[in-house]
């Protein structure tokens, strides 16, 4: 049984908090039936501690917990945190999804996380502070909440996915590691999204055995300076140490070269290689999108993408920033294509996205031919850094492909649609796609059951804009 609370009141006790409550006070000792709850919202601590103590079964929880936790609920109640760091009871979850905003927490949340840590197969951590916060050095400290405290160990020999959110000066993803006491031998999915040592965190993951096959290293735009040549290729270094690679994504790190991406190419299922800056012309003095001299071969009429069939032969989803249409892969089995930045004024004004990509489908049938595409779907970003699009949301928009046979029937023809109703079967098609949602930072990329999405961040067709 699952419980799955939207609220959007807030309060001393919110209505979030009374109707779970009253669930719990109805069920009483059946209470035991539960195993799932997801809040995707802020709680206060105590409606959290309430959650851990009543529902002995709970495998899923997901939920956020209050900036204000610290700051306002402890001072005038301190049982329910002296509960998170007093309470050894083991829990039974598998999945764990938790937000927070205050580094004073972190004792609770790592009690937390070793008392359910031998049964996790799923975890994922988002912290944002504003300052830089040494979480060993927090989590070392004796508090005032009893002289006994002792730092969690944790025991991730049943882990298989792990993502962790946090700020870029933050070593929370080495605290972790530190405190683990066994291997990853079972981890396969990562996402890392900024802290301090980004590689170094990886190559930690692989010498303790991880058997990662799906890799997401997001990054920040000032996280490296690619103008200075003396910029040492980390990323390559980690990548050369990886296995057999299914998924990988790469965003906003200069630090890695096409020849040592391509070496995953021939087990790639999906990639995504990004950068904020798509075109040098941008308005950021001296830097350029490091991808634009590695997706590429050959320049004027002869340029041609490196991403084939013959070196890339289980591609399915690819992730790329807008460059030309002349530079978009000529690849017969992607079936889901998303363009980063399409939008600048001179394309903006040339025609519509479909009149714009024709050329594209027209080269990717004929290039493919006898064989037919299988690219349906072409999810279209917008350049978040024109200025149209200051302090607006990204307008996505969906393209689905059709292709007929030619009129002297020697090829295929593509045709790419931005309204209709085929759309909306398309996109239920391709739900499973992690290309086709608006906001993908912080989510894991795979194909379990070839559909990414928990049943509470399903996708609502009818909110597409097309």
């Amino acid at each position: 049984m699952m419980v799955f609370v939207r609220s959007i009141s807030k309060g001393i006790k919110r209505p979030d908090e009374v109707v779970l409550t009253m669930i719990l006070k109805k069920l009483g000792v059946d209470a035991a039936i539960l195993n799932t709850v997801i809040i995707p919202r802020t709680i206060p601590l105590r409606m959290f501690v309430t959650i851990l103590d009543s529902i002995p079964n709970l495998r899923v929880l997901e939920t956020k917990l209050e900036y204000r936790t610290f700051y306002h609920e402890i001072p005038r109640n301190k049982v329910p945190y002296q509960s998170l760091l007093t309470t050894h009871r083991p829990l039974k979850l598998e999945r764990l999804e938790l937000s927070f905003s205050c580094e004073d927490i972190i004792r609770g949340v790592f009690r937390v996380i070793e008392r359910c840590s031998a049964t996790l197969t799923s975890l994922g951590i988002t912290a944002n502070n504003e300052q830089r916060v040494d979480f060993t050095q927090v989590l070392s400290n004796g508090i005032e909440f009893g002289q006994d405290y002792q730092a969690p160990r944790f025991d991730f020999s049943r882990l298989e996915k792990l993502r962790i959110a946090m700020d870029k000066k933050s070593n929370l993803g080495h605290c972790l590691l530190r405190l683990s006491t066994g291997t990853f031998k079972r981890l396969s999915s990562l996402l890392v999204h900024l802290g301090v040592d980004v590689h170094g965190f990886v190559q930690t993951l692989l010498a303790n055995g991880a058997p990662l096959r799906s890799v997401q290293i997001l990054g920040d735009q000032g996280s490296i300076d690619w103008t200075n040549p003396d910029t040492r290729m980390e990323g390559n270094q980690v990548l050369k140490k990886l296995g057999p690679l299914h998924t990988l994504q790469l965003s906003d790190l200069g630090d890695w070269d096409m020849t040592t991406v391509s070496l995953h190419g021939r087990s790639l299922k999906r990639l995504w290689l990004s950068c904020h800056q798509a075109h040098p012309e941008l308005p950021v003095p001296g830097q350029i999108c490091p991808i634009a001299r590695r997706l590429f071969e050959g320049d004027g009429d002869n340029v041609r993408s490196l991403i084939t069939i013959e070196g890339w032969p289980v591609l399915e989803e690819i992730a790329l920033p807008f460059f030309g249409v002349e530079k978009l892969p000529l690849h017969p089995g992607i079936r889901v294509l998303r363009l980063e930045h399409l939008h600048n004024n001179e394309l903006f004004e040339s025609g519509t996205y479909a009149t714009i990509l024709g050329p594209y489908l027209t080269s990717l049938a004929a290039h493919v031919y006898p064989r037919r595409p299988s690219l349906q779907l072409i999810v279209i970003m917008p350049n978040v850094y024109d200025e149209r699009y200051v302090g607006k949301a990204p307008d996505i928009k969906y393209l689905y492909v059709e292709y007929v046979r030619t009129a002297a029937a020697e090829g295929y023809e593509g045709r790419a649609f931005e309204t209709g109703p085929n759309i909306i079967h398309v996109l239920q098609r391709y739900k499973w796609s992690y290309l086709i949602q608006e906001n993908t930072l912080g989510r894991m990329w795979d194909d379990t059951a070839r559909r990414l999405l928990t049943e509470p961040e399903r996708i609502d067709f009818y909110r597409f804009k097309y």
